[in-house]
């Protein structure tokens, strides 16, 4: 089968343990070259069977220095363990070989071994013809290398990227490093031995360091099953779980809640190195029950297993030998044959549960069952058939994805550990390290998917800053790898899927594969029945996903660089080559795999055209990060491609600023200003247009008017240059609003009308394409121009006619604009039923489509509305909440307006003094902003007011408001505020209501 995914490197967490022969250059002079031969034989052959029975590789012998890595080429998940009991067995058999030396063995060798962790670059290193296989590039082998100058005659010292991931599981002594020739001071620590050696749950209780939380129901459970086995109906249970999930940690709270009477153990441990090696987890045990050592000799081993098997009635010649030879004592030579060795084997260690569950109730314990030898498994079916009669409960843990084919007998339950809610993780996350901030916490939480164990580690990690950034932390990495691992050739295709990311489509990645189909489905299959990816169907498609997405990751993160950017570049071609075919691919996707593929210039385009597609269906959230991305990629281009990759890329991110964070917000002036720069270097006035619109709606918003009129006359300018009529409307609608707002009525009509103009004359498609609806905004600023000018009724009239062509507008902040300014007009002609309609509608579609600006005006107008229908106090609270919110948009334009909604409200409430510090303060911004379109309107809400308290300055600051609106053009106005002044003294009417 074809490699998938061709490499030669990978960047690996793994265990690196470094075996010297101590005195060997003396060694050599004393003995000469065919005894020392000898002995370096011996010393190797000890330390090559270890590595190898502890799941290790030895990838690299330069005479008598040994390196070895646990975690590659296959990861097992516990490698640093693995290296570590690794070496404290080299060390013993060595020992154990000094007693034995005779002539054949002149010298005693002996070792001081080193084992550090951390991440590497492995492989084939160097060119094609001269590459060094299993070579090795990071720090843990070359600490290694200097560690084991400390460590004692046959001794262990582990290094400071290994001891956390040790747990409790061994017995330390620090170790003095201060003199080795190391860049940084590390720490270091002798290894004594293993922990709890005695404690056959000693490898579990080293793993439960957090809580056992929210697996009550599965704890009622194992209980359940406790009871009856202690009452003589014995059951077994097994208990699922991905990796990571709990099962150990349940198993650990389990036994800890057991009753205190006496009760047997047995504890039997499965690993993936020894899945070929029957029965392995059960050597141990059996050894334990026995009083077996590392050092007891053949002879005692096969006496011990005859006397054993005597005791358990059962001959002492067959079941003891076949006893014995599991436990490594050779087969004498009148053995029986392997058939009946087998079949004794199995009688001894049935009649050994038999008698242990007879002395009292019996736990059994089966860790990691889906690495289990056949043997292993056909011994757990046979105790099951005659389990139910017993006082015992017999507890495997397992992956889900490996279901061992048993009977489903009556006392068979089944267990199955699912993720964990969030509020458990919390309090996982919180034990491990309790200083990290809530926002940290949560996006833990969320990260680990509801894992124990990677919410333990991610909490970790951040706590010890111990992991590089981007990259998981190493022990999950390892976990995660030895799944990757054990999905041999179909390694490759989950590789390519996480260059895609956490999801891909069959015939995407059967494409990219290299591999005849019915081999593409041998490998897709086998990333199924794993359980590292699920198939489900997308429409026509079949889609492969990762069930985890750090299983994504980690696969992903193996790769080397090269690697990376290789197959982003392939994936790019063939997406480019969909879209010819008319299938639509994002640009946001493309665009990332062009960017991983290092290719700057075409990723920068491709997020310029997410940015605009986003813009254009309202997702301005979505829009900003893709424009920002593209900021990013342009600005390290060198090319004369550069100037203009920036600029329309921070055009884009300004206009998406404008929804996110209003029109006046500084973060879009520096934006629009900084685009500026690149538009003037570039000389072009097609480049300068999109940046005069934003600079000009920043000023139009945020004041002052002047400003906004200065750049709105050169866009006018430009845009007769280019002929671009609706440029042109555009820039007439900005300046027609700009009018209005300065109470120059006459001209804005003018130039509104005009602008309304244009685009109803030009062509539909230019009009759809725009990236502003003119129309929409002309159409809300005339009906706003129309209650100064012509009075209620035509302002209602224009504003119905602006809601309508808002409604059906295909662009969200248009729609904003157009409801939320009809709202304010029907408010103003004293219309709250429909002035709260429209507001409603307004604030639904802005906060649903992240429009700030629009969202907090839509707050004020509901706000009002709520105080005129008789809810004050809550009314209040909404409108000053939503002038609080405009305010952090830092928009002026509109404040004076809702200043007199607030006014009026207070006014309604009693509070005079409250409703004119209000009015001042409205007047203060107008002034400031150069908007006197408000001055007539808020000397007729202060006259009103003044008039209702009896103040005799109201008549002459009413006169001076009708002064002002006719100075203005504003007739209707001015008429309003006529009858106001003629009606004094009267009952206070609606300050903006119609007289």
């Amino acid at each position: 089968m074809t490699t998938v995914l061709p490499t030669t490197t990978e960047h690996r967490f793994l265990t690196v343990l470094f075996c010297d022969m101590m005195d060997s250059s003396g060694q050599l002079f004393r003995l000469g070259p065919e005894a020392f031969e000898t002995v370096l034989t011996a010393y190797r052959h000890v330390a090559f069977e270890q590595i190898r029975r502890h799941g290790g590789h030895v990838a690299r012998v330069i005479g008598d220095g040994i390196v070895a890595t646990f975690g590659w080429p296959r990861a097992g998940g516990r490698d640093a363990q693995s290296a570590v009991t690794c070496a404290l067995e080299i060390g013993a058999q060595l020992e154990r070989l000094g007693e034995q030396t005779g002539p054949a063995l002149e010298v005693c060798p002996a070792a001081r071994m080193a084992v550090e962790t951390g991440w590497v670059l492995i492989g084939e290193i160097g060119p094609r013809n001269e590459a060094e296989h299993d070579g090795i590039i990071g720090q843990a082998p070359n600490i290694a290398a200097r560690l084991q100058q400390v460590a004692r005659r046959n001794g262990v010292v582990v290094g400071e990227g290994t001891l956390p991931l040790l747990r409790d599981g061994f017995v330390t002594e620090p170790a003095e490093t201060d003199h080795l020739n190391l860049p940084a001071p590390i720490r270091a620590a002798h290894i004594l031995g293993h922990a709890h050696r005695e404690d056959p749950l000693g490898r579990l209780r080293a793993l439960a360091r957090t809580p056992l939380v929210d697996r009550e129901a599965e704890m009622r459970s194992l209980r359940q099953g406790w009871r009856a086995a202690a009452g003589g109906q014995g059951r077994m249970v097994l208990l699922s779980g991905e990796a990571g999930m709990g099962k150990s940690r349940l198993l650990t709270g389990f036994t800890e809640t057991l009753d205190p009477e006496p009760h047997g153990i047995v504890a039997m441990f499965c690993a993936e190195h020894m899945a070929d090696s029957p029965l392995h987890p059960l050597i141990a045990p059996v050894a334990a029950a026995l009083n077996l050592s590392a050092h007891t000799p053949a002879e005692e081993i096969a006496a011990r297993a005859a006397e054993f098997v005597a005791a358990l009635g059962l001959p002492r010649d067959q079941a003891g030998t076949a006893l014995a030879a599991l436990l490594g004592a050779p087969l004498p030579a009148n053995a029986p044959s392997a058939t009946e060795i087998r079949r004794w084997t199995f009688d001894a260690l049935l009649a050994w549960f038999d008698t242990l569950a007879a002395q009292g109730p019996l736990l059994a314990l089966v860790e990691d069952l889906h690495w289990a030898d056949a043997s292993l498994l056909e011994f757990l079916r046979l105790l099951g058939n005659r389990i139910s009669q017993k006082r015992l409960l017999l507890v495997a843990t397992h992956r889900p994805e490996i279901m061992p084919d048993w009977p489903d007998w009556p006392h068979l339950m089944r267990i199955a550990l699912g993720s964990l809610p969030s509020d458990a993780c919390h309090a996982i996350a919180a034990s491990v390290a309790g200083e990290l901030d809530e926002i940290t916490r949560t996006a833990i939480v969320e990260r680990a998917e509801g894992v124990p164990l990677f919410v333990e580690e991610f909490t970790r990690a951040l706590a010890d800053r111990s992991t590089p950034d981007g990259r998981l932390p190493g022990s999950i990495s390892q976990l995660l790898l030895s799944r990757l691992d054990s999905l041999g050739p179909a390694r490759g295709a989950a590789q390519l899927a996480a260059v895609f990311g956490s999801q891909v489509t069959t015939g995407l990645l059967a494409e990219l594969s290299d591999v005849d189909r019915g081999s593409f489905e041998e490998l897709a299959a086998r990333l199924v029945d794993s359980g590292v990816m699920a198939r489900r169907h997308v429409g026509d498609e079949v889609v492969l996903e990762f069930r985890h997405a750090l299983l994504a990751q980690a696969a992903y993160q193996a790769l080397p660089t090269a690697g990376r950017r290789a197959a982003h570049r392939r994936i790019a071609e063939r997406l480019v080559r969909a879209g010819r075919n008319s299938i639509v691919i994002e640009p946001e996707v493309l665009g990332r795999h062009l960017e991983l593929a290092d290719d700057a210039a075409a990723a920068t385009v491709q997020f310029r055209r997410a940015a605009e597609s986003a813009l254009a269906a309202g997702a301005f959230v979505e829009a900003e990060r893709h424009a920002r991305r593209a900021i990013r990629l342009a600005e390290a281009l060198t090319d004369e491609t550069r100037p203009r990759a920036i600029l329309s890329a921070r055009i884009l991110l300004g206009e998406a600023l404008i929804a996110t964070l209003g029109y006046a917000n500084e973060q879009v002036l520096a934006v629009f200003e900084q685009a500026t720069e690149v538009a003037f270097a570039l000389g072009e006035a097609r480049e300068l247009l999109p940046v005069l619109r934003g600079l000009t709606a920043f000023y139009q918003v945020r004041g002052p008017l002047h400003r906004a009129l200065e750049l709105g006359a050169r866009m006018l300018h430009l845009a007769r240059q280019e002929g671009d009529e609706l440029l042109l409307a555009e820039a007439e609608r900005r300046q027609g609003w700009c009018q209005l707002c300065r109470g120059q009525l006459v001209p804005a009509r003018a130039l509104l009308d005009g602008a309304l103009a244009r685009v109803g004359g030009a062509e539909p498609a230019l009009v759809a394409a725009a990236p502003v609806d003119t129309s929409v905004m002309a159409l809300a600023n005339l009906s706003l121009l129309a209650w100064f000018v012509e009075g209620d009724d035509a302002a209602r009239r224009r504003a119905c006619l602006t809601v309508d062509h808002a409604t059906v507008s295909s662009r969200p902040i248009g729609t904003a604009y157009g409801l939320g300014i009809a709202a304010i007009v029907h408010q103003l002609a004293g219309d709250a039923g429909d002035a709260h309609r429209l507001a409603l509608r307004a604030g639904d579609i802005a906060s649903a489509r992240g429009i700030v600006y629009w969202s907090a005006l839509a707050q004020v107008l509901l706000g009002w509305a709520e105080t005129m229908s008789g809810k004050t106090e809550s009314g209040l609270n909404r409108l000053r909440a939503g002038i609080a919110g405009y305010r952090r948009t830092q928009g002026e334009i509109l404040r004076p307006y809702a200043l007199i909604l607030l006014a009026e409200a207070l006014e309604g409430s009693g509070r005079q003094d409250e409703a004119l510090v209000a009015l001042d303060e409205a007047e203060q911004v107008s002034e400031t902003i150069e908007a006197r379109m408000y001055i007539p309107l808020l000397g007729w809400v202060r006259g009103r007011l003044l008039a209702r308290i009896g103040d005799p300055r109201a008549a002459a600051i009413l006169a001076a408001s009708r002064i002002a609106a006719e100075g203005q053009g504003a007739g209707a106005l001015a008429g309003r505020i006529l009858r106001t002044s003629e009606s004094l003294p009267a009952r206070c009417l609606h300050p903006i209501e119609s007289a």
